[in-house]
């Protein structure tokens, strides 16, 4: 059973990690890294081994960024007027589920220079509460489902239905390149169905952002193990 029914909505606060550096007196890098708190006072919910693993994603994202930024935005600095702004990267969390026993979140991470988002990077995690791990996508399924084809014909009807609006929302070649770039491990959980992301720039053009794909749980039947 992958829920108890003993576990009902969690309530999941936000904490914030900030700070900056700065290059001979001036701030060239600022940081911003959200993670959870929850809070719910079930026995079953692993809450502190949940919140602690967060936390320390958090300082590490706080070390990488400090590590991996801070000599590029340096080499801004260096290179533009005295008009420059801060090299500004934020990691912010969105909780997207909360119920029955799962807790569904993801984190965009935004490149920013002159409040211009450079880049967005999505990562999404799917907690079973009760074992307090990590899910994937295909322990929400029956063995032997065919579920992997329904997420595929309902993403490809809507790609379709989107470029019958806009033919340059998507490539050229999106047919071709889409069962290679749809990966099983980015989805979360929605109020009414799974969403499945895409990286920025994997089958759209960049102006797209990440495109994102609600497949309701209706059509997917006697396939599901749980009610969602």
């Amino acid at each position: 059973m992958l829920y108890s029914d003993q576990l009902t909505k969690s309530v999941t606060n936000m904490s914030v990690l900030r700070g900056e550096s700065t290059f001979q007196g001036v701030t060239v890098l600022k940081y911003s890294v959200s993670y959870p708190d929850i809070r719910l006072n079930q026995r079953l919910m692993p809450r502190a081994y949940i919140n602690n693993s967060y936390f320390r994603s958090a300082q590490n994202a706080r070390r990488y960024i400090i590590n991996n930024y801070y000599t590029t935005a340096v080499q801004l600095y260096s290179s533009l007027d005295t008009s420059f702004e801060p090299l500004e990267i934020s990691c912010e969390m969105s909780v997207m589920y909360e119920n029955c026993g799962f807790l569904s979140v993801f984190f965009d991470t935004f490149e920013k220079l002159g409040g211009t988002v450079l880049r967005t990077r999505r990562h999404s995690d799917t907690w079973n509460l009760e074992i307090g791990k990590i899910i994937p996508l295909g322990s929400f399924f029956r063995m032997g489902a065919r579920f992997r084809e329904v997420f595929y014909n309902e993403i490809l009807r809507q790609i379709e239905a989107d470029s019958a609006h806009d033919e340059e929302k998507y490539f050229a070649d999106w047919r071709e390149i889409l069962p290679c770039r749809l990966d099983f491990s980015n989805y979360y959980l929605a109020d009414d169905g799974f969403v499945i992301y895409f990286p920025e720039y994997s089958i759209a053009p960049r102006r797209s952002g990440l495109p994102s794909f609600l497949v309701p749980y209706r059509l997917f039947g006697s396939m599901l193990r749980v009610e969602l």
